[in-house]
């Protein structure tokens, strides 16, 4: 007797799907519910065959557990901004990414130098309405944020949250990597941690990166019940990031001996040059020199999943033309710390030390 062996239940709602997607035109999935209730599947079944999917092209998955035909996620899609106060150095490159990101999908791109609402070529698509969105990557001013928020665009910030304004952001999360930092020199009975960052300035609308930075900083800090040697009130007052970068390695080194952090992060790559050129001017004091980005290949740094943010924040920028009343909140990236090059350098000191 032959048997013919049943095709597995998840196959069958997956196979079902596609003939769905492809017979009626689909946009977006139905809800899990409808989907539980139409084919008598269990949750788990739904998510594997949405993975799979997923894996193959056909569905994205948005935030807010929408499920989208992918095919059909941008044709609502009529003109994309990409909002900067410059365009050069590291927003060059988040631009060049954003581009590429568009460009991959057929969509229309333009970019904006601004500092203000009197950009001729931005003013005209915000009052013809031909914007579908836009990604700010600038701390505008309230005048021109106000301006644009009348016109009712989905916007997105990049890597910087406004702290007035109810906009979702696209974030990098640094727990992740100040945990795996600090719990990496505690195995090696280091505890003395020192972080130089800096606020903006409290009229700003914006709070950039030192203010995230040291949020985070703090939480991994206290979670560990270690000694914050964090001193962003001792450089409130200074306007040149460098003298406070300056100022701030200054006041950790008048610290006794047993109080000199071991280990100094730094935020800014011009900052993070000023402490490097302090140290090697003095021998009383050498600390480990953490930087952040992972540009700097001679210290062990922070490393930044630079293109995911991008995606993440170019398909939250799709879900909102999609879905204009659905709020989703904040994207959040985790980034991962970095001691390969340290570990190294740990390693050939080892090495010295057992020859001697």
């Amino acid at each position: 007797m032959l048997f013919v062996k049943e095709e597995p239940l998840y196959l069958r709602l997956k196979n079902n799907l596609k003939k769905l997607i492809e017979s009626k035109n689909l946009k977006v999935l139905p809800a899990t519910k409808e989907l539980e209730n139409g084919y008598g599947v269990s949750r788990i079944t739904i998510r594997r065959v949405i993975a799979e999917l997923a894996n193959e092209g056909i569905v994205t998955s948005m935030q807010g557990r929408k499920v989208m035909v992918t095919k059909h996620m941008y044709s609502s899609v009529r003109e994309l901004g990409f909002v900067t106060s410059s365009s050069l150095g590291w927003g060059e490159h988040i631009f060049a990414d954003f581009a590429n990101e568009a460009i991959s999908k057929d969509c229309n791109f333009n970019m904006f130098i601004c500092g203000a609402v009197e950009n001729t070529a931005f003013t005209y698509l915000l009052d013809s309405n031909k914007l579908s969105a836009l990604l700010i990557m600038s701390n505008l001013p309230t005048k021109t944020l106000d301006y644009i928020l009348k016109k009712k665009i989905p916007l997105l910030t990049y890597d910087f949250k406004y702290k007035d304004y109810d906009i979702p952001a696209a974030l990098f999360s640094y727990r992740t990597a100040f945990s795996q930092m600090i719990d990496y020199y505690l195995e090696q009975n280091i505890d003395r941690f020192g972080f130089i960052s800096f606020y903006e300035n409290d009229d700003d609308p914006a709070s950039g990166e030192g203010r995230i930075f040291t949020e985070d900083y703090k939480k991994v800090m206290a979670e560990r019940n270690l000694l914050d040697y964090n001193i962003p009130d001792l450089l409130k007052s200074e306007s040149d990031y460098n003298e406070a970068a300056l100022k701030a390695i200054k006041y950790l080194h008048g610290l006794n001996s047993a109080e000199r952090p071991q280990v100094i992060s730094t935020c800014f790559f011009k900052q993070s040059e000023v402490v490097k050129s302090y140290l090697e001017q003095i021998n009383d004091w050498k600390p480990l020199h953490i930087y952040y980005k992972n540009k700097v290949s001679d210290v062990p740094h922070f490393i930044y999943p630079y293109k995911k943010l991008v995606e993440a924040s170019f398909a939250e920028l799709v879900n909102k033309m999609n879905n204009p009343k659905g709020s989703t909140g904040d994207i959040l990236v985790p980034i991962k710390f970095d001691h390969s090059k340290q570990q190294t350098t740990n390693n050939k000191q080892q090495t010295i030390n057992n020859k001697q």
